[in-house]
């Protein structure tokens, strides 16, 4: 079993690199994944020729085991429960080799590696874990041929050629096959973060619920927009008179924040006057620090493109925007996990799960309609809006699931909700300057219904309006849409959201800005969405009566996620991630890196073949008639020439036979025995000889016309006497005979056919 120890202790050394690699010891990996090749293939060495009987190294198998399992318990607390079991399998297999007498616990050894390499794919979340798996399987398919062909050495050049062509297919089937939905069963990952707070326990017990001291009944509140609303009418009736138009826009938010006022109500629901303290309004706001932060702080695992809400906002001073509602409920854990009481009748539409990789803020990003949130905490808090948090800020290692509700209309999501009090989001800032509404009224333009006003806004917005981080410290939490709108014309995603949610607002259609994260950049290589500082974005939620709230993406360089219709093929999804990263690095200013190059490498290899294709589309249009006809007329060449071969070769040897001059050698014997061995194979019979005897042996079993029982031992005896005899004597009768075999074999075709 010799042959066995070099690409089976080569096989389990990847594995081990690779555990080392999912357990987030990158620089350790390598080193230890080669220490482990030599120890494993010297235990292997050691037990050469040992029989089960004998077992001499069984002691210190069981003491390798033994200090595995002293580990474990350390390493549970230290790594987690599946790193420690993943250590525990290395120490385990290194017993085995220990133990190793046969075929057997060569198969068991792999079979141990295999579980290694599986869960360290199942801890991976970034593309390098691809290094460790595609040599792993390489030498995998070696091991297990050195295993199934007995004294088999593996060549260096029959493996590379093996494995090179083992790779192309793969990578071949591999993008063209199409990249399916992840596995969600419904478990909730493992965290190794869980937060408790006695107090909110105690408050979530008792179901409490928590007002800021400066609230406004929903009648004042209505009130107070509606005669806002007035004022701004007044104001730009007189200034704009000759503009029937927007007269029309303005009366129309008037008369819809008066049917609001009147389905007001005078329950108290705490609300938050958009006149309080402007430090309050800052800590609400939109967060733009995030947004400076290239890596990735959280994995996400989904079917589809998730936009995760952290933060509803409804409320715009004309600089800043806030929350009108500040109350929140305590929330306890229950055997569903934690749900929303206003949508827990929602139909789930798709699940999801989160793993936060950097330390964020107390905010749990969440795609709306939120209907089901498993979290490791025995109280959470939740806002008007559905929004969560924690008791403390989401740490690093939190791992939670989730689920969403929502449906499809017009290819965009609708969250249905029954919203009963509007008003709120129709709100404008008492300086909210005039040439914003007279924009908004030109852009909707002759849309009829909320949706092609919507739809117009958003779309303006997107073609006429660039984007760029380079704002985000410029504006310092404000947002000056006048300035945007009219001057700059670029910005980051806030601005466009707040110029998208108040156009909304001055056409009667209530709106709000969203803040969250964009958790649409999927890794094709491990199947996890990542989501980077980078993608903290803002968006903007009209709500449409009948239908509930809609997103609209008015930020161009952001694509909104779109329904599922089809299956995308992997090379597509390689290709948006590629650009993705490229885009990434760009905004980083990375001058050069081995990721760059290697992406760089990507794209211009993908253009090549598509280049290439497009040549080939080009040909086969220009010249399609010609090229289908140079093809039937070479097939008909090809079908005739196969018809006429067989005539042709036989005249040919015909030819060559009658012309032939006998020397008086050997050569006479060896050209006959050619020209018998050539007309058999035409004939489609029996000539596979390489001595003298074998060709007596098959003429005689033809049983030619001309054989005339030839006296063989004559023949065989005169043949060696001329190949072997010092003096080579050559029997004329015996070529002549063998010339009368080959006309024979002719005339045995034709009377036949």
């Amino acid at each position: 079993m010799k042959h066995v120890m070099t690409p089976y202790s080569a096989t389990v050394a990847v594995a081990v690199a690779a555990v080392m690699s999912g357990l987030q010891m990158g620089l350790l990996a390598i080193p230890a994944g080669i220490m482990y090749f030599f120890i494993s293939r010297y235990c292997l060495t050691l037990m050469i020729g040992k029989t089960k009987e004998e077992d001499p190294y069984k002691k210190g198998a069981e003491q390798i085991a033994v200090f595995g399992m002293m580990i474990f318990l350390p390493l549970i607390f230290t790594l987690g429960i599946l790193a420690a079991l993943l250590v525990f399998v290395v120490f385990a297999q290194l017993a085995l080799n220990l133990q190793t007498f046969g075929k057997r616990q060569y198969y068991l050894g792999l079979m141990l590696s295999f579980t290694l390499i599986t869960f360290s794919a199942s801890q991976s979340r970034d593309g390098g874990f691809i290094l460790y798996f595609i040599p792993y399987s390489l030498l995998l398919c070696a091991a297990l041929f050195s295993l199934s062909v007995e004294h088999f050495k593996m060549r260096l050049s029959l493996w590379l050629k093996s494995s090179s062509l083992l790779l192309v297919c793969t990578l071949v089937v591999y993008l063209i096959m199409p990249r399916f939905p992840a596995l969600l069963f419904g478990a909730t990952p493992g965290s190794d973060y869980f937060y408790h707070d006695k107090v909110w326990l105690e408050k979530a017990k008792t179901s409490e619920q928590e007002f800021s001291d400066d609230t406004l009944t929903d009648s004042t509140y209505a009130e107070a927009a509606s005669n806002m609303a007035q004022d701004m009418v007044d104001k730009m009736s007189q200034t704009h008179s000759q503009s029937s138009e927007l007269s029309e826009a303005l009366q129309q938010l008037k008369h819809s924040l008066g049917e609001l006022e009147g389905a007001g109500g005078d329950n108290q629901m705490g609300f938050k006057s958009e006149y309080s303290e402007q430090g309050e309004q800052e800590s609400l706001g939109i967060d733009n620090s995030p947004r400076l932060n290239p890596n990735i702080v959280m994995h996400v695992r989904s079917d589809v493109p998730l936009y995760l809400s952290t933060k509803i906002l409804d409320t715009f001073d004309g600089l800043r925007w806030s929350q009108s509602m500040s109350s929140k409920t305590y929330v306890e854990e229950n055997k569903n996990g934690f749900i929303d009481p206003h949508n827990h009748n929602k139909i789930i539409t798709a699940g999801y799960e989160v793993e936060v990789i950097e330390n964020l803020s107390g905010s749990i990003p969440m795609a709306w309609q939120p209907v089901v949130l498993d979290f490791p905490a025995s109280a959470l808090t939740v806002d008007e809006y559905g929004s969560f948090r924690v008791p403390d800020k989401l740490k690093k290692g939190t791992a939670y699931r989730g689920a969403m509700s929502h449906h499809w209309h017009m290819g965009r999501p609708v969250y249905p909700v029954n919203e009963s009090n509007l008003y709120r989001y129709l709100s404008l800032p008492n300086q909210l300057d005039v040439r914003i509404v007279q924009l908004a009224q030109e852009v909707v333009g002759d849309g009829k219904t909320s949706w092609e006003k919507a739809h117009n806004l958003e779309q303006h917005l997107r073609e006429h309006y660039a984007y760029t981080l380079d704002t985000v410290i410029e504006s310092q939490g404000k947002t000056p849409l006048s300035e945007f709108l009219f001057e700059t014309r670029y910005g980051h995603c806030e601005f466009f959201a707040s110029a998208m949610a108040l156009m909304l607002r001055t056409q009667g259609i209530p709106s709000r800005v969203v803040n969250g994260y964009a958790a649409t950049d999927q890794n094709p290589l491990t199947g996890f969405i990542e989501v980077r500082g980078t993608d903290a974005h803002a968006w903007t939620e009209a709500y449409h009566e009948g239908f509930g709230w809609v997103p609209y993406e008015p930020t161009s360089y952001y694509q909104l996620p779109q329904e599922q219709t089809e299956q995308t093929l992997t090379y597509e999804k390689v290709n948006e991630y590629v650009e993705r990263q490229l885009d990434i690095l760009e905004q980083q200013q990375v001058q050069w890196s081995l990721s760059k190059m290697l992406l760089q490498f990507w794209q211009s290899l993908v253009m090549a073949v598509s280049v290439l294709l497009l040549s080939l589309k080009w040909v086969a249009v220009t010249f399609g008639v010609y090229i289908i006809a140079a093809l039937v007329a070479l097939a008909v060449v090809w079908m005739i020439y196969r018809q006429l071969k067989p005539t042709w070769l036989e005249y040919q040897l015909k030819k060559n036979v009658a012309a032939y001059e006998l020397r008086g050698t050997l050569h006479d014997y060896e050209f006959y025995f050619d020209a018998i061995k050539t007309s058999l194979r035409l004939q489609n019979k029996a000539h596979q000889f390489s001595t003298a005897a074998d060709f007596m042996t098959l003429l005689q079993e033809l049983n030619l016309p001309n054989w005339h029982n030839q006296d063989v031992n004559a023949f065989l005896s005169q043949f060696n006497q001329s190949a072997y005899g010092r003096v080579a004597k050559v029997d004329a009768e015996q070529l002549a005979w063998l010339k009368r075999i080959f006309e024979g074999i002719w005339q045995h075709r034709s009377k036949a056919g």
